[in-house]
Parts: structure tokens; sequence; C-alpha cells
């Protein structure tokens, strides 16, 4: 039987990317919370992209004892201060949808100099393991310098970090979040005119789980226990 990786969100956006960056060749079950609909999503109220991952996949390898991944996600302008940052989600309120955060983004960006609009997109991705589930689903052992929990949940995590512009009206009808108005100048798109395999090349997400991927591959590859 196919081990469980569980994506601790119910986000579909997020669930469709990583579904082709973790799910195409890895040996594994992808599954999300929208899976376990009993289970709540952890509250993201850490001061880092980090700290929100790690509290959400432990949330969900704790109630599950599954293996489960989260990120913590969003965009950081310098010349704001950083923000929206960890608020990204909610820039504009707790119940905020995606136009009232680009809007109310477009409207602190307007007295800027237009060399200050530049942002980064942050992907902080998080991947938890409980040692009986690593040993007894995955037949892997889990790695002696991943970070150790009391109760026994092996975690791992990286950052990764896009730059791009931030224009002055949106582009494009695909992808979420701050997506269209996120210029790329690399492949000259927004995040929002690309297509999910062209953005998974290039994205902040897209980086964060293809690291998530190698180490599993290499744990995979590489199980003592078979």
């Amino acid at each position: 039987m196919k081990p469980v990786l569980v994506v601790a969100t119910r986000n579909e956006g997020k669930v469709r990317e990583l579904r082709r960056i973790l799910g195409c060749d890895l040996e594994i079950h992808l599954r999300s919370l929208a899976d376990y609909p009993a289970i709540p999503e952890a509250a993201e109220d850490a001061e880092t992209f980090e700290g929100n991952a790690q509290i959400k996949a432990l949330a969900a390898a704790r109630a599950l004892r599954e293996a489960a991944c989260a990120d913590d996600s969003g965009l950081t302008v310098p010349a704001l201060g950083g923000a929206p940052g960890v608020h990204s989600a909610r820039y504009a309120g707790e119940e905020a949808s995606d136009e009232d955060n680009n809007a109310l983004l477009l409207r602190r960006l307007s007295n800027l100099d237009p060399k200050e609009r530049v942002g980064y997109f942050v992907c902080a991705a998080s991947l938890a393991i409980p040692e009986s589930t690593a040993r007894d689903r995955w037949g892997i052992e889990p790695p002696q310098d991943w970070d150790t929990t009391e109760d026994c949940i092996r975690m791992w995590t990286t950052r990764a970090e896009v730059p791009g512009v931030l224009l002055d009206a949106p582009r494009g009808s695909k992808g979420f979040g701050y997506d269209p108005l996120f210029y790329h100048e690399a492949t000259g798109q927004t995040f929002a005119e690309m297509s999910v395999e062209q953005k998974n090349r290039v994205s902040h997400r897209g980086y964060a789980f293809a690291a998530i991927g190698a180490q599993l591959r290499h744990l995979l590859i590489n199980r003592p226990l078979d």
C-alpha cells in the first residue's frame, strides 16, 4: 500500500499546484484536509512564515498520525515595511477576498516611486512525520538531523523567495491571491498569466515543495527498512 502524505490545507489553488509538484512521480497517495472534514485547520498565529508552516504540518500529523506537509506563503514588499507578510491572506481583513487584498495593496503602493514597487513572494514549507508512521507505513528511518518534537514527530522546513515587480493593475485570470499583480521579469508574465506548469517552474511554492519532494525521494530511494 502506498504511504499517505496529507497537504494541510483546504485551499484548492494550493492543492492543484502541489498535486503537480509532489504527486507525479512519488509513489504516494496525496491527500488534503478536504479529505478529512472533521479535522479543523490550525490557527496561523506565528510571526514568521516558517512558524506558521510548522504549526499546520504538525497539527495535521498529530491529528491524523500521517505524514503531513504545509506551507505558509505570502508577499513581502520592502517599501511597505515587509507587508503584507504573514498577513497576506487577510491583509484587508479576516473575511477579505483576493480582490479586497489586491485593492488594498494597490492603494498602499500608489504613492511609491516605481523603483520601490518590488516585492518578494515567499514560501516556507514544512514536512512532519510521526516516527512510528515513518517506520511502519513509509518503511523509512526518520533522519536524525530533522527537528524532533516531544511527541516524537520529525520535521523538516525549507524556505524559498522569488522577486517580482508589482503592477498598477491586475493582469491574467489564472492563479490566486496576488498573482495578477506580480510580474515575473524573467518570463515577462504575471503569475496569473502562467499555466500551472509554468508557474511551478519559477514560483516560490514550486521551489519550496520541489525541495520537499527531493527530501521524500531521497528517503524512499534509500529506505533501510525494506
